[in-house]
């Protein structure tokens, strides 16, 4: 694959993007309130919202992305907080959230290049 290489920090267990393909973690729902309560009688509730995420983190890079698209310019990069379109995505574990609570619910989105709508300067 020499220079063809997915642009990525992912990890063991997650897949590294193929051609205009890109990985993102999503922003997790929140499963405690502010003042402490645990929502486990909400578990249907949260999947819903979780499934629903719009914003997230780029894990990884396709080698081909953004290449056929205006001047070929990646619109974003590894670790910028993205929003996307919502329920466009193929959805797989997160393997790296084994030891958190609710981990059945967490889930790394695979979309194409073209559903990254926006870049958040942090």
């Amino acid at each position: 694959m020499k220079n063809r290489e997915a642009r990525t920090q992912v990890t063991n267990g997650i897949p590294r993007p193929t051609s205009y393909h890109i990985l993102i973690r999503p922003d997790y729902v929140e499963e405690v309130t502010k003042s402490g309560i645990i929502l486990t009688n909400y578990e249907n509730q949260l999947d819903y919202e979780q499934n629903a995420a719009c914003t997230g983190v780029v894990l990884a890079i396709g080698p081909t992305a953004w290449k056929s698209i205006d001047d070929g310019q990646p619109w974003c990069e590894v670790g910028d907080r993205v929003h996307f379109k919502k329920h466009v995505s193929d959805m797989m574990p997160d393997p790296e959230a084994e030891d958190t609570p609710g981990k059945e619910r967490r889930k790394l989105f695979l979309m194409t290049d073209q559903n990254i709508l926006g870049v958040y300067d942090e």
